[in-house]
């Protein structure tokens, strides 16, 4: 099922239409958004002018439009911070209504925060125990404390950076005093119910919202390292926002424009989201922040369509890529089998390469999509999976995790990594080791089910200090000569350790 939302915001009205599968999932096929700045409206007057009205109303009728054009069957409306604050809100309300043919929902500030929950909770791999969210937009900053899907305590003020913009932000760049403004506001709002949430005692702190995905962007835009579809998951520390923030500080908005990672429509106002994110986090005592891609639309959609027994937290990983490779692999038993087989290959060499449980359930990943560019062509297969990892936006992983996964993918047909592909490249030389384990591990395993029939139903090592000799158990078992050479050969430089057969024959091509 196809259902859309219109977030009626205070920076912008964005239009999400998502596929709603049986399962509760969400796949967005279509996004778009008008910037309208309403929150600053409200921020100086109280109320919107006629011909910010006009605006909000051509917009709203243009996205709800893009929703009917692109086949939603259900639809629905939700409008924050500057709507209802505003003293002729529903004026406005009445009009955008006539236009989308949908009943707005005008949501307080705690359901706003208890909907960005949730859809921070489909979003990223979070653990056990309470996690903090902090939800910036243009009129309002949403918190809430919980864990799983459902928070324990929601809060909302009026830290909105178009709203603190228009009352505290008198120059480009700031001054002094437009920072020390900004700071006493969030300081005046946040320190009476800091307590509150210290005493929930959040393991995470993940942030939401244009303004802060903006921020992270320009963290990362310093550097020059492979960078996923979307940073969803990316960690931000307090000392690197602090460090953006002096340097934005300094800059007029042109020079701003020019900084990597820089959009003109961010451009304006990110100096005094800086200021309000990095004083968010002194006072909440938050050292680092990860980042949620899905908010408020995706909670809502889930909220409404969603199935209650969907997956979060670290069961996001699994469920994601389950969802790809029904949706990509044609060789779904092969994948499954070899997992199975390269799993218990890690477990025998566990002395050997040394590696953790992190390593091993990144190996049954890449297993289990190791085929899937076979959905989209059989030459080059290898790459085709790698490049839909990196673009398929897989919930629950981080963007190394990312990388990591589509090298797996990228390498394991020959089983060998060389540089000059750039999500390994991104990895640390420790993460490239590790995956040079991995997809030898991985090839190994595949060879024994080349056939793609499952005939090896296992196979046990014998581990010496020199030698390894896998013996593969089945019925009437054979291999080409040529994929046990390439094994052995993978084996050998990678582990240092020679590798031998036995309860296989193995043919020469003929």
């Amino acid at each position: 099922m196809l259902a859309s939302i219109l977030d009626l915001g205070s920076n912008s009205f964005r239009l999400l239409v998502a596929d709603v599968a049986p399962d509760g999932a969400i796949r967005p096929v279509l996004r778009a958004r008008e910037f309208l700045r309403l929150g600053r409206e409200i921020a100086l007057t109280g109320s919107f002018t006629a011909e910010a009205v006009q605006r909000a109303v051509g917009a709203a009728e243009h996205l709800a439009g893009l929703g009917v054009r692109a086949g939603a069957e259900q639809s629905m409306a939700l409008a924050t911070s500057a709507i209802r604050d505003a003293g002729n809100r529903d004026e406005l309300v009445e009009r955008l209504q006539a236009v989308i043919g949908t009943p707005i929902s005008v949501i307080d500030g705690r359901e706003e925060a208890r909907l960005g929950f949730l859809g921070v909770a489909s979003s990223i791999a979070l653990p056990p125990g309470n996690h903090l969210v902090l939800d910036l937009g243009g009129g309002s900053l949403e918190l809430a404390v919980g864990s799983g899907a459902t928070p324990v305590w929601t809060g909302s003020t009026d830290l909105g950076v178009s709203r603190l913009v228009a009352e505290c932000v008198t120059s480009d760049p700031l001054s002094r005093e437009d920072v020390a403004a900004l700071e006493a506001r969030v300081r005046a709002r946040l320190e009476p119910i800091a307590p509150e949430i210290c005493q929930l005692d959040p393991d995470w702190c993940v942030s939401v919202g244009g303004p802060n995905r903006a921020l992270l962007r320009m963290v990362i835009g310093t550097s020059e390292a492979w960078q996923p579809a979307t940073l969803n998951q990316a960690w931000m520390t307090a000392a690197e926002l602090a460090t953006l923030r002096d340097r934005l500080l300094t800059m007029p908005r042109a020079d701003r424009l020019a900084m990597p990672g820089m959009k003109a429509s961010r451009a304006e106002q990110l100096p005094a989201a800086a200021v309000i994110v990095a004083t968010v986090l002194e006072v909440l005592g938050v050292d680092r922040t990860v980042a949620s891609y899905w908010g408020l639309r995706e909670g809502a959609i889930l909220d409404a369509y969603g199935d209650p027994a969907l997956a979060f937290g670290r069961e996001l990983r699994p469920a994601s890529v389950a969802r790809m490779e029904r949706r990509f692999s044609p060789l779904g038993p092969h994948d499954a089998h070899v997992a199975g087989l390269a799993a218990s290959l890690f477990d025998q060499l566990s002395a050997v390469h040394g590696m953790d449980a992190t390593s091993r359930e990144l190996l049954a990943y890449g297993a289990r999509l190791h085929t899937i560019g076979m959905g989209v062509g059989f030459r080059g297969y290898h790459r085709h999976g790698a490049y839909l990892i990196e673009n398929s936006e897989l919930r629950g992983f981080d963007p190394g995790e990312i990388a990591s996964l589509a090298s797996i993918v990228r390498f394991a047909r020959n089983g060998t990594t060389r540089g000059g592909y750039p999500p390994f490249d991104s990895l640390d030389a420790e993460g490239r080791e590790r995956i040079g384990q991995l997809v030898a591990v991985l090839h190994l395993a595949d060879t024994a089910d080349r056939g793609l029939d499952q005939a090896v139903e296992s196979i046990t090592l014998d581990v010496g200090s020199n030698e390894v000799t896998a013996t593969l158990m089945g019925a009437d078992l054979e291999l080409r000569r040529e994929w046990v050479e390439s094994a052995e050969s993978v084996f050998q430089d990678v582990f240092e350790r020679r590798l031998g057969f036995e309860g296989v024959r193995v043919i020469d091509s003929f």
